[in-house]
């Protein structure tokens, strides 16, 4: 409803895989809108193609995956198409491919786990965008990093506070 504040909505399937007998993290997703959803990644080589994988780099190092080099996963012959620059985030581990290949590779045709939406605005009614995803999808877990990202600052501040309070007891008892 809020369509002109919404600058994309990505579509995400997530399974485990088997790479070189490691279990690894793949996720499926629709590479037209990453660089919306994931403006801070590099990548070194291209986005994939069909058959093909973005490999996140902690997951490169330790499989030993680089560009243009064959990859065998869940018994499926893939290319590594590139290696993701250091995130510091989860997306180090994982393994990347478009959306359809991840839905084959895992037996889950036409089926999604989750679903980012980046909007490009300040002051955006992201309640509201929440309440009206939330009634679109019913029973799906929809929340606002935004909320989450509070939620964990207030937690963070009464530590604060209380860290505080232990300093100034431990001042007064020591004094």
């Amino acid at each position: 409803k809020n369509a002109a504040n919404v600058a994309a909505v990505g579509p995400m399937l997530l399974g485990g895989v088997e790479v070189g007998g490691r279990k690894v993290l793949l996720s499926g997703m629709d590479f037209r809108v990453y660089q919306f959803l994931r403006p801070w990644w590099k990548v070194k080589g291209t986005i994939p193609e069909k058959d093909g994988v973005l490999a996140g780099s902690e997951a490169a190092r330790v499989l030993g995956l680089e560009q243009g080099k064959p990859i065998r996963m869940n018994g499926r012959d893939l290319m590594v198409s590139g290696v993701l620059d250091s995130t510091g985030s989860q997306d180090d581990q994982i393994i990347f491919t478009r959306l359809d290949t991840a839905q084959s590779i895992l037996g889950k045709e036409g089926r999604i786990s989750m679903a980012e939406v980046a909007a490009l605005c300040s002051g955006c009614p992201i309640e509201e965008m929440v309440k009206q995803i939330s009634e679109i999808l019913p029973g799906a877990n929809v929340m606002a990093i935004k909320q989450v990202v509070e939620s964990r600052m207030e937690t963070l501040d009464h530590f604060r506070k209380a860290s505080y309070l232990l300093s100034a007891v431990v001042a007064l008892v020591g004094g």
